[in-house]
């Protein structure tokens, strides 16, 4: 057995029997890797590297972590185990908090800016992309996590509350997964004095055109600060947009 495995299996071994309290079982750990090689698709590989580029991308930048557009969670756990690992040895005040916002109810009425020429997917529509099973199963996730919190309901009724709630809280990275204008504007009317130098907004469906609102809403909250940014492409993803605040 090389260097590579038994570390891999102390460490498994030692997550078993610390974190989940149970007896370990190697395989299954392995089984579950192998499985993921072998099965799982390109983009779902890319998405996983995306989050960890992004994650390195502000790894000098100092502030927390929100995501608006929570859905099941798929990138919000993402970052949260990717910056565990980036973060180990941390102590609880260096850690990032991770914050999650979302209605955990589907989306909110469209509005004529989300109507494009091209035609929507089905589920862009009030009470789209909902997943109640999901929802149990992310929440039960971050109620273990202590650096990580949800908050249920629209943006535009608890964002103001928590930005009140919490003056001192700054970002280094925003998710932008909102999709619709009446739910990214005022995400990003509000929160960008609180992005830091360096921070980064990533957006999920910028220039989409099956998504026209959160393009809208970008340019309608940000043209008037087109010097204070840049904008860039994912090298692993493309089609995704970020940019980055000038320091």
């Amino acid at each position: 057995m090389g260097l590579a495995q038994r570390v891999f299996r102390r460490a498994v071994r030692a997550y078993d029997t610390k974190v989940l309290k149970r007896a370990p079982d190697v395989w299954h750990s392995w089984k579950n890797i192998i499985e993921f090689e072998h099965n799982a698709k390109d983009r779902e590989w890319m998405q996983l590297m995306m989050y960890h580029e992004m994650m390195n991308e502000i790894e000098e930048v100092p502030g927390d972590v929100a995501e608006f557009g929570v859905a099941v969670g798929v990138s919000f756990i993402a970052f949260i185990r990717i910056l565990s690992i980036m973060e180990r040895g941390y102590s609880h005040k260096e850690r990032r908090n991770l914050y999650g916002f979302d209605s955990f109810e589907g989306l909110p009425e469209l509005s004529d800016e989300d109507m494009g020429s091209k035609p929507a997917i089905a589920s862009m529509q009030k009470g789209g992309f909902v997943s109640r099973k999901g929802y149990e199963d992310l929440f039960k996730y971050v109620e273990n996590t202590p650096n990580a919190a949800l908050y249920k309901g629209w943006f535009k009724e608890t964002l103001p509350k928590f930005l009140a709630d919490n003056p001192h809280t700054s970002f280094a990275f925003i998710h932008m997964d909102a999709d619709l204008y009446e739910s990214t504007k005022p995400v990003l009317d509000l929160l960008w004095d609180r992005l830091n130098p360096g921070g980064i907004i990533l957006f999920d469906e910028l220039f989409h055109p099956s998504y026209p609102g959160e393009t809208v809403a970008y340019r309608d909250a940000l043209s008037a600060k087109t010097g204070e940014f840049t904008i860039h492409k994912s090298k692993v993803m493309r089609d995704k947009k970020y940019i980055i605040k000038k320091r």
